[in-house]
Formats: structure tokens, C-alpha cells, sequence
């Protein structure tokens, strides 16, 4: 905050240069449940305009210590990230994109495609944007509702997200689900690195109402409680379990 003017310079800047677009809705409409103090970040991801700046020091420093120095855990879910039938991929959604470090990371691994993050927090694809522009990452980053995201029917190859549902209220991660359903092309398939495996023990039960309660995410509760891969299937989604670890798709949704 010492140096305030000087990073929101910086972000100004990079708002208007490429490789890559930056589009932010200021007249969007912001779901009450977005707007609530996520990992005790100030403002959230919609209220500070320094938001993905500190969310980017958590995921090195919080979510995977050690273990995503330049986006190398991203750059492994990436890898793993499934892929349609066909091999066809030229469309790339990543949702509740973040910083989008999931979204370069595809960028990455399909340079020819056309990639896109969107996020619910302005502070969120800014920082993203500056981010990528500064890695030289031709990703389109719009802030937009993961649940009504405004993308044609059936245009979609792959739509991926990360550390997305658990934030978000049981209604909205059906219909983000649903919604992600209809921007798939036929073939196509959803790669959620999210799972929710309910808590079975005393202690497991413990640690997510602790971080509930004191590293505020306040809808993780909620998140114990939706069946995940049972949502998929209403939506249409034909789900399988590959296998593979913590940084792969537990569940794999593909569109008939």
C-alpha cells in the first residue's frame, strides 16, 4: 500500500497492451457471496484493487509451498488436464481463473488455441492480464460470472477451473456447472482440479470448520456438501474418475 500509485500504474498499463486482452465489467452486477472476505483477504477478490496481487503470494506461499516457483504447480495441473477424444483442441475456458496461473499454464501447453480466464473479481483478471502480458502469454482474461459467463453454446473444447468451488454457494456451483455444460462443444469435456471429498473423521471434520471459521472460507461448508460428480451428471456430463494426484481432475466431465 506504501507504494500504492505505483502498482496501479503499473496494472493501468498493462491493461492496454498485449499479447492478450483484458475486458472488465464495471457495471456487472456482483453476487452478494463473491463480496465476503475469501482467506482473509481485504476486500475479498472483488474489493481491493490489490486482490490478485496477494492472491498470488498465497499460492506460493499458502496453497502450494514450495512447490509453484514460476506457476510449476499450474504448469503440472495443466499436463494433466484432460483432453477431448479427438484430440481437437483450438478453445480453452479456464473459470474462476484467478490470477490465471491454470490459464497461461494451458496457453502454455497448447500455444496454438485460443485461451481464455474469467473471474468475478476485477482486481483478479487485472493482475492476470499484467501478469501474462509480462510473460508474453496471449490469454484473454474478462470478468465475468463463471455461472452466466455470456460465451456462444458448444464453443468450448476444454473448460478447466482450480480452487474455484469451494468458494462459491451451493446454488451457484450448480449452475456454473450447468452453464459449463452448455459452452462445451459436443466431445468436449470439463477438467476440474476441485474435489470435495466430505469429511469422514473427527479430525478431518475439524480442519474444515477451522478453515471455515478462521481462514474465513466461507462457503467451504457448503462445498461438503454438494455431490459433485452426481451435479455433473444431471447436467448431462458423462463423469469418470481418472485417478492421479492432487494437482490432476479427480472427476472428468464430458459433453455427449
Amino acid at each position: 500500500y506504501k507504494r500504492a500509485d505505483e502498482f496501479l500504474d503499473e496494472m493501468a498499463r498493462a491493461d492496454k497492451c498485449g499479447p492478450g486482452s483484458l475486458e472488465l465489467n464495471p457495471s456487472m452486477e456482483i453476487p452478494e457471496y463473491t463480496t465476503h472476505e475469501i482467506h482473509s483477504m481485504p476486500g475479498g477478490y472483488v474489493g481491493d484493487p490489490f486482490a490478485g496481487h496477494m492472491y498470488h503470494a498465497g499460492t506460493d506461499f499458502g496453497a502450494y509451498v514450495d512447490e509453484n516457483f514460476q506457476d510449476g504447480a499450474h504448469r503440472r495441473m495443466a499436463e494433466a488436464a484432460a483432453v477431448p477424444a479427438d484430440g481437437k483442441v483450438r478453445r480453452i475456458l479456464d473459470i474462476g481463473t484467478s490470477v490465471g496461473q491454470l490459464a497461461t499454464s494451458m496457453k502454455a501447453r497448447y500455444p496454438d488455441a485460443e485461451v481464455w480466464g474469467i473471474d468475478v473479481g476485477a482486481p483478479m483478471v487485472r493482475y492476470a492480464h499484467l501478469k501474462a502480458v509480462g510473460m508474453g502469454s496471449e490469454v484473454h482474461f474478462a470478468q465475468r460470472l463463471c455461472e452466466d459467463n455470456g460465451f456462444p453454446d458448444n464453443h468450448f473444447d476444454i473448460v478447466t477451473s482450480n480452487l474455484l468451488f469451494h468458494d462459491v454457494k451451493t446454488q451457484a456451483s450448480i449452475d456454473i456447472i450447468n452453464e459449463t455444460y452448455r459452452v462445451l462443444r459436443p466431445g468436449g469435456v470439463f477438467s476440474p482440479t476441485d474435489r470435495n471429498d466430505t469429511p469422514k473423521t473427527a479430525h478431518h471434520k475439524f480442519t474444515w470448520w477451522y478453515n471455515y471459521r478462521w481462514n474465513h472460507e466461507d462457503w467451504l461448508l457448503d462445498w461438503s456438501r454438494v455431490d459433485f460428480p452426481g451435479e455433473m451428471r444431471k447436467a448431462g456430463f458423462d463423469v469418470s474418475e481418472p485417478g492421479g494426484g492432487r494437482l490432476a481432475p479427480k472427476y472428468v466431465g464430458v459433453k455427449a
